[in-house]
Parts: structure tokens; C-alpha cells; sequence
């Protein structure tokens, strides 16, 4: 296959990892994409979280963070980061998640409501009681 015919893969958003060697610069960490940014440029752009896929926004507090630190830095959304805050707003989600689902009702189908529309089995048995 020649290089004409090979299709050109281009993703839209990027994975961002900080250089080794310079904490200035942020790449993308796919192997096709030769994107480079420096660190004031890249505050503002949607990315991609390399744990869960999600999109997110970089915001300052995620390139401020280990900024001084050389090696490698992956930029991962809110979610997925260790912080007490990112912490209890996990269990916080999973108890309204719990909240939401003892709460839902089964809703009457349009069929069940077109068969019987004026609902006389339950209209009867509101009466009697």
C-alpha cells in the first residue's frame, strides 16, 4: 500500500502529556499526531482524559499542578484525578444516583392509556375506599 492510498487517521481531540525535558511544552500523545503546545496556550482547550475518555476543559489549576516537577505529566479531567474534592464529589454523585433510582415510578405506557382512557378500574376503587 502506497502512501497515496493509506488513509491519513486525524483524531479531534487531543491527550496531552507534558515533555520529559522542557515543562513549557505539552504533546499529544498519539503516535500519528505530531501536535506540540506550550503550557500558556493550552489553558482553554478541550482535551481528551487518557483514563476515562471523557471531554474536558484545561483549566490553570491542571497545568499549575506538579508544574515544577520535570517527567512526564498526563492531563486527566476532574473525575479521574485523587483530590478530596474530586473524592466527595464522587460519593455525593453516587448517592443521588441512589436517590434517583428509588424514586422512579413505572409510567403508564400510551397503549395501557389509549385502551382505557377515563382509567375506570382505578376511578372505581378511589371511590370504594
Amino acid at each position: 500500500m502506497s502512501a497515496i492510498e493509506k488513509p491519513i487517521h486525524r483524531h479531534t481531540y487531543h491527550i496531552y502529556q507534558r515533555s520529559k525535558t522542557n515543562i513549557n511544552v505539552y504533546r499529544c500523545t498519539d503516535p500519528d499526531c505530531m501536535h506540540y503546545i506550550p503550557r500558556e496556550f493550552i489553558i482553554g482547550k478541550r482535551a481528551e482524559c487518557p483514563k476515562c475518555r471523557e471531554l474536558f476543559i484545561i483549566k490553570p489549576e491542571d497545568v499549575k499542578a506538579g508544574q515544577k516537577k520535570a517527567g512526564k505529566k498526563d492531563l486527566i479531567c476532574f473525575g479521574c484525578s485523587k483530590s478530596p474534592k474530586a473524592k466527595v464529589q464522587k460519593h455525593v454523585e453516587e448517592q443521588l444516583e441512589a436517590i434517583f433510582e428509588q424514586q422512579k415510578e413505572p409510567e403508564e405506557s400510551l397503549a395501557d392509556v389509549l385502551s382505557n382512557p377515563f382509567n375506570l378500574d382505578t376511578w372505581d376503587k378511589e371511590e370504594n375506599a
